[in-house]
């Protein structure tokens, strides 16, 4: 029998990533320590990546810096 779609994408990802994400028993699933960090890592990058979407869609709020830079 072979696995469901999403165990083979989760195996992937930790193939990857190149270390275990998921602890699993027979009657659980946990984050590793490394899963906890990737984790917390792509919940930053999907902030980011919101964040651009919001802005690219609404150009008259994207922060614009101005001013001089002097060097020497």
């Amino acid at each position: 029998m072979s696995q469901p779609p999403l165990s083979q994408q989760i195996k992937r990802m930790e193939n990857e990533v190149g270390v275990p994400l998921l602890r699993r028993t027979t009657r659980h699933v946990a984050l590793t320590a490394a899963g906890e960090a990737f984790l917390a890592e792509i919940r930053k990058s999907l902030f980011l990546y919101r964040f651009g979407q919001v802005f690219a869609g609404d150009s008259d709020h994207v922060p614009v810096a101005h001013g001089f830079v002097v060097m020497g």
